[in-house]
This record gives C-alpha cells, structure tokens and sequence, in this order.
C-alpha cells in the first residue's frame, strides 16, 4: 500500500525474495539510506530503472536479482557506482549482449555472480577493466 512507502526511507536493507514481484514501484527510490536489496526469486522481466535513480547510485552496496525472468541489463547499472556485489545468477540472458559492458565502470565490485551465463563475454577479461581493480 502507499502509505507504507513514507517509511522506505529509513531502510537500510530490504529482503523481497520469493514473493512473485513482476515489477518495482517507483516509491522504491525514497529509500535513501539502503544499503542491501535483495529482489532474488521473484518474476522481474526487466532491471527495475528505480534502483539506477534517485539515492540507490550512491548508498546500495549488494544487489541480488537472482533467479529472475531477465534477459538483459541495462547500461544504467553503471550508475550504481558504490556497488560491492552484484549477483546475476539464474537467467535467461540474450546472447547478443544480455549483460551489458557497462558492468566494467562499477569500480568497486567485488563480487558479480553470472551463474548459468551461456559463454563469458570476452569484454570480461580485457586488460582495461582489470587493471584498473588490479587484477592481474
């Protein structure tokens, strides 16, 4: 109900796995202070745009989108720029470029799980993007 999303605001962590969620309210970006959003297990089609606006760039650090129904990430996904762990595991990623390179320009990744990705796109393991996280 909308008068519950007035509290959002205060949430550090949000756990909406396994409650068949086909979509997002936009009410969502009044979470300001979130930190971990776990939408794993849900029936999401498509990346929700409300995690790439308002203050979810700066504050989210885990996001789980496990277990969707996605088939592609948005080049948006960059603006989360203080994201630690993005997991991406179970989906039916579009071969022509489900996951998207701007993955790369999350500098502070440290975690970003691909399970039951078909092939591992070759952008994955250019130099650029592993030098500047220092990977050798």
């Amino acid at each position: 109900p909308s008068e519950v999303y007035g509290h959002f605001q205060y949430v550090v962590g949000l756990d909406l796995s396994h409650n068949k969620i086909a979509s997002i309210p936009q009410e969502l970006d009044r979470m300001v202070l979130c930190k971990r959003l776990n939408l794993s297990y849900n029936l999401l089609e498509e990346f929700p745009q409300v995690i790439t606006q308002g203050d979810f760039p700066n504050t989210l650090r885990t996001l789980d989108l496990s277990h969707n129904l996605l088939v592609s990430i948005p080049p948006e996904v960059a603006n989360l720029v203080n994201l630690e762990e993005l997991l991406l595991a179970g989906h039916f990623w579009d071969p022509k470029g489900g996951v998207t390179k701007a993955i790369c320009k999350l500098l502070k990744l440290k975690t970003l799980d691909l399970t039951g990705l078909p092939t591992v796109p070759e952008w994955l393991w250019l130099a650029e993007p592993r030098e500047r996280h220092g990977v050798d």
